[in-house]
Order: C-alpha cells, then sequence, then structure tokens
C-alpha cells in the first residue's frame, strides 16, 4: 500500500483581517503554493474556501518541510497592525499532516479522496478553537508518539517568532544557502545567522532531520 501524506491548514483568525488583507493574503498564499510546487514535483496544493489550505505530497518524508515552509511563509507576511488581527500575526496558521492511501487525486478536477485527506481534515475540524495547532496523525504517528511533542515545540518557536526571522526560515527551509538568502532579503549573512538563531533552526532542523529518517 502506497503511503501519501497530506497537509491540511487553516488560517487562524481569518475574520479579524480587513477584506484587503484577506484578498492580499489569498494572493500571497497562492503565490507560496506555486514555490512549493515547484521545489516539490510531486506535491499539489490548493486554496479552498479562502482560507483553507490542502496539499498532497507524493513522498510523506517531505511533508513536515513543506508544512513548514507554508507556516513560516504565512508568519513572515506583515498585513495589518490592528489589535484584532493580533492572533493571527501570533498564531498565522494551524497544521495537520495525514498520513495514508489516497485513492484519487485529479488536478485538473481539482479533487482528492482518501485516507490521508480525511485523517488531515478531521484533526483541523475536531480541534475546535485551539490557534495553537500543530498535529501529524497516521501510522508512523502511531509507531512514534513524539513526533507530536517535537511538532508542538516547533510550532511554539515559530509562533514566537517575530516576521523577519520567519521570512528567513521560509528560504532555509527551501534550501536556499545563507548568501542566497541575504541576497533575497538584502541583509548581511551576520544577520540571516543571527535571525536563524533566534527562530531556533537548529532545533527544527533537528526535528526535520528525525522525521525524514523514518521509514515510511
Amino acid at each position: 500500500m502506497d503511503l501519501r501524506a497530506t497537509i491540511s491548514a487553516d488560517i487562524v483568525a481569518s475574520t479579524s483581517l480587513s477584506v484587503d488583507s484577506m484578498l492580499s493574503l489569498n494572493e500571497s498564499i497562492k503565490s507560496c503554493i506555486v514555490d512549493i510546487e515547484e521545489h516539490f514535483p510531486g506535491t499539489w496544493g490548493r486554496l479552498v474556501k479562502g482560507d483553507s489550505i490542502e496539499f498532497v505530497v507524493d513522498s510523506p518524508r517531505m511533508a513536515l518541510r513543506i508544512a513548514l515552509i507554508l507556516k513560516a511563509y504565512v508568519k513572515s507576511l506583515s498585513l495589518e497592525k490592528s489589535p484584532e488581527a493580533e492572533q493571527f500575526r501570533r498564531s498565522a496558521i494551524r497544521l495537520a499532516i495525514g498520513i495514508g492511501p489516497m485513492r484519487l487525486i485529479d488536478k485538473d478536477k481539482d479533487f482528492m479522496d482518501g485516507e490521508a485527506i480525511y485523517l488531515s481534515g478531521r484533526a483541523i475540524s475536531n480541534n475546535g478553537k485551539s490557534k495553537d495547532f500543530f498535529k501529524i496523525v497516521g501510522e508512523p504517528a502511531d509507531l512514534h508518539p513524539e513526533i507530536n511533542i517535537m511538532a508542538s515545540l516547533t510550532n511554539n518557536l515559530i509562533n514566537h517568532s517575530r516576521w523577519r526571522p520567519c521570512k528567513v526560515l521560509y528560504y532555509k527551509l527551501l534550501k536556499y544557502s545563507q548568501k542566497e538568502i541575504a541576497s533575497k532579503i538584502d541583509k548581511s549573512e551576520s544577520a540571516v545567522s543571527q535571525a536563524l538563531s533566534a527562530i531556533g533552526w537548529e532545533s527544527i532542523n533537528s526535528f526535520i532531520t528525525y522525521y525524514e529518517d523514518i521509514n515510511f
């Protein structure tokens, strides 16, 4: 049985954003989806109902990295400073990864169906109103319960980071060098190094390495 991974996500406190900010956010997420699809062949992402995102990933090993790319990207956006949007600025997005078989994936018809997407979708919908949420569900998580402890800790690191370290993390997860990142954000390599240290890159990278070494 071939396992796939899916990612279900929704924007935290999306109703607190102005119409202009929400439209800008939607366009930014679409751009992020294109970047992810280009960097990870066999991955398909889509924006659903304006404030929800779904991905299906051929290789379950890549799902964690892609989920964190999405988290870092949305968290790096500077949309508005209103007090009502504080929860969005803090958490940005809730995530769940589902690992299991998929019986149908049809990008042309915009349709996906299977156990993996049910698992990730239910994890989000059953979570209630909790804003700080990142969970991995499916067989590997059942066999390695420590995964979700590490997922929660990683989510917390990103939630407590400012937008610039999140932007640096986004590029780092896409495997750009520090020199390339410095050029992209118009900062020194030293500033990039400081941003990675501030967001806890060593811990985040250790979790990714651990996850990608699992025999799916």
